[in-house]
């Protein structure tokens, strides 16, 4: 897979690494999810990856709702109390 490593400053070969990572919820929930990694194959360093770092927030909102129920929607987390 090729990425852009920001520490090589160029286009490069990434491989996958899958590795837990705990994502705090809408402040309330911190859950945890394997999320898909993109490490560099020239200098070992994680590089963000659009693509994969959008699935992993799936996972976490996913397994939010198995938990706690359906995520609520924009609208409802800035209404006034």
């Amino acid at each position: 897979m090729n990425n852009y490593c920001f520490y090589c400053d160029k286009t490069t070969d990434h491989k996958i690494k899958f590795e837990p990572e705990i994502f705090n919820v809408l402040n309330k929930a911190k859950i945890e999810v394997v999320s898909i990694i993109s490490i560099c194959k020239i200098c070992n360093n994680q590089n963000s990856n659009p693509v994969l770092d959008n699935e992993n927030l799936l996972k976490a909102f996913r397994k939010y709702e198995e938990k706690y129920g359906r995520m609520p929607k924009h609208n409802e987390l800035f209404k006034s109390k």
